[in-house]
């Protein structure tokens, strides 16, 4: 490439041709100026460029120079207040601060006004058994492997009768296993000879005065942790919402308790009221919240 010699005392408009390129002084800027075409002159201002621009360094801001655009292999990056913010990485994918772009199954969430985004894992949401459970000729059915940071659980049901004359309830579980003792809750139907009733220490949350196997019921458990309870691990209180229609008459009942469990709940079970008698017909599922 031939050396370029440029007059020590140029005038305005004056200009020099080097190995095909002219330079045009510019006295008001006082610089050489390079015409990439008639409206545009490098340093750039204003007009189109037509083909690439290649550079081994960075895009800055003018009189701001740790905010900037720059290239790795594959990769684009940009800085602001002298660190990465924000990449493009080869696969299309996008990173926050630096290489970090999460996990499969993240979403991008925001942190606020003041601080960057950041990846984040969804909670669980509503999950469900996989499917529906026969109580039939069962003493018992017990749901287990409940996830420990469940907010509300539901156990739902229907065609349910007992074998003989027992009361059914749902009992609570925590690692120790099922709690058969410590159930507070009040009951109350409407129909004929409408009644309630209360317990303070009942063996599960049980169907109340409703006993006769010919029963055939549809309903079920609605469970929420305490809210000041959400964030515990022990000496966590659940409370209880229960509604019960029958199928053979007009009759409908709702119950309300709580229970406290010494840990996060891991199993539910619905099961007949002396654990010996059996349920003769039934189905049941249970779903739950994190």
């Amino acid at each position: 490439m031939t050396a370029i010699n440029f007059p020590p005392s140029p005038s305005d408009g004056d200009t020099v041709v080097a190995n095909g390129v002219t330079y045009t002084y510019n006295s008001t800027e006082t610089k050489w100026k390079t015409t990439i075409n008639s409206n545009a002159f490098l340093p750039l201002s204003g007009g189109t460029v037509t083909g690439n621009i290649l550079m081994g360094g960075e895009i800055q801001h003018d009189g701001d120079t740790d905010t900037k655009l720059h290239f790795d292999t594959d990769t684009i990056k940009f800085d602001t207040a002298g660190s990465e913010r924000f990449r493009v990485g080869s696969a299309g994918q996008l990173g926050i601060g630096g290489a970090t772009y999460g996990t499969d199954g993240q979403v991008l969430t925001s942190t606020g006004a003041t601080t960057a985004p950041a990846w984040e894992t969804l909670p669980a949401g509503l999950s469900y058994t996989t499917s529906v459970v026969d109580v039939s000729g069962s003493i018992g059915t017990t749901f287990t492997s409940i996830p420990n940071d469940v907010r509300q659980l539901r156990v739902s049901f229907h065609n349910l009768s007992t074998a003989t004359t027992q009361r059914f309830k749902l009992q609570l579980g925590d690692s120790d296993g099922l709690k058969g003792s410590g159930y507070t809750h009040t009951w109350a139907y409407t129909g004929s000879g409408r009644s309630g009733g209360a317990y303070t220490n009942d063996s599960g949350f049980s169907s109340g005065g409703w006993n006769n196997h010919a029963n055939i019921y549809i309903g079920g458990y609605f469970l929420i942790t305490r809210l000041d309870a959400q964030t515990e691990t022990s000496n966590v209180m659940y409370l209880m919402q229960a509604g019960f229609g029958l199928y053979n008459s007009g009759y409908t009942q709702f119950s309300f308790g709580h229970k406290e469990l010494s840990s996060q709940i891991t199993q539910v079970s619905l099961r007949t009221d002396d654990g010996t008698n059996n349920f003769d017909s039934g189905v049941a599922r249970i779903d739950y919240l994190s």
